[in-house]
């Protein structure tokens, strides 16, 4: 009888022997890790910035201005205060070191190996580039890549002779529908535009089980947001799963409901309710909404946004457009923000929206 791998047994582990969720649950519990706000916040504010992605992967998916990049395979000789490999940033333990990969997994792994090298203040971003780039915090690329020497392996250096790096310039959710996201093939953002033409499509289905999203997942479907959002896919329920109702954004028969349409924030426990419902906002769509619900009738512009909202202006004025855009995504049906062009945003004469700081 010949025995499958799916059939064979299940290795057992050695004695002493631990699991990688288990030492990456370790690694993080050592760490005060930043989402990508904060991230960028105290880059501005000195913190050192550390890409440990491959050139590739960089050239593939875009890197953020100003980042430090050094390859996994090396960081720790390149950050070592005592190796004589040590990069000129490295100059004691108490550089405040953050740590960057894709998505926030290779990279806690890389902060808590720094920290074990006594650099206490190294951490690393929930999320990875990934999250940084959904939040609309500054980035270039994607870039074509060029072949580059290799980096050589960590020796000893003469006496006098310099090691630098090189910076780059410059849920919760209702369940039980399916999703169905059509995006069609693109070419190069440095091509010739192609002639019209019927091309091949890419479809994606989620089933989204109630409870709460897993990480990846949740990355995945913001991602498929920005897409159909774009106008690059298109975004549609599967007819044979019943969705679960909402609020619709008219009546065809009988009276208006105003409470259908009313919002609730209550700023004591930052919970927005529309209706009975819920709304997961994240944090800055919370705050933006915040600051506009207590101050209707006033308008602002992208960089006062900027200043009062994310608390620094130093940003593409994109920034604000992208988190405009996702907040009257799911307010779907309410008008809450109205662009004022050639200004910037203001609340809605006719939002029906309510803010209650007791609660």
């Amino acid at each position: 009888m010949q025995v499958t791998a799916e059939h064979r047994p299940a290795p057992v582990p050695p004695p002493g022997s631990r699991g990688i969720d288990e030492i990456l649950a370790a690694a993080r519990a050592q760490l005060h890790r930043l989402d990508p706000e904060r991230a960028h916040l105290a880059c501005r504010a000195g913190a050192l910035l550390v890409d440990i992605r491959p050139a590739a992967q960089r050239a593939a998916h875009g890197v953020v201005p100003r980042s430090l990049a050094v390859e996994r395979n090396v960081l720790e000789w390149r950050f070592d205060p005592r190796c004589p490999a040590r990069l000129p940033q490295a100059v004691d333990y108490d550089v405040p070191v953050i740590i960057l990969c894709q998505e926030g997994y290779t990279s806690s792994l890389a902060a808590a190996a720094l920290q074990d090298l006594g650099l206490r203040r190294a951490t690393d971003v929930v999320g990875g580039f990934a999250a940084w780039r959904i939040a609309g915090l500054p980035a270039l690329g994607p870039t074509p890549l060029h072949r580059t020497a290799p980096l050589a392996p960590p020796r000893q250096h003469r006496a006098g002779a310099p090691l630098t790096a090189t910076p780059h310039r410059a849920y919760r959710h209702s369940g039980g529908t399916m999703s169905v996201v059509a995006i069609p093939t693109r070419r190069h953002p440095g091509a010739r535009p192609p002639r019209p033409r019927t091309g091949p499509t890419l479809t994606i289905t989620l089933d989204l089980a109630p409870g709460p999203l897993s990480p990846r997942l949740a990355r995945l479907v913001q991602l498929l947001g920005e897409l159909a959002e774009s106008g690059e896919g298109q975004l549609r329920t599967v007819g044979d799963v019943a969705p679960k109702p909402r609020p619709a954004p008219s009546l065809a028969v009988g009276e208006p409901s105003a409470e259908a349409d009313q919002i609730h924030i209550m700023a004591g426990s930052r919970i927005v309710r529309r209706s009975d419902l819920v709304v997961a906002l994240t944090r800055i769509e919370y705050e933006l909404l915040l600051f506009l619900a207590e101050r209707p009738r006033r308008v602002f512009t992208r960089l006062q946004l900027l200043s009062s909202v994310w608390g620094y202006e130093h940003a593409v004025a994109r920034t604000v457009d992208v988190h405009v855009r996702r907040l009257r995504a799911k307010l779907a049906g309410s008008e809450v923000v109205t662009t004022v062009y050639g200004v910037g945003y203001r609340l809605a004469d006719d939002a029906r929206i309510s803010v209650d700081h007791t609660r």
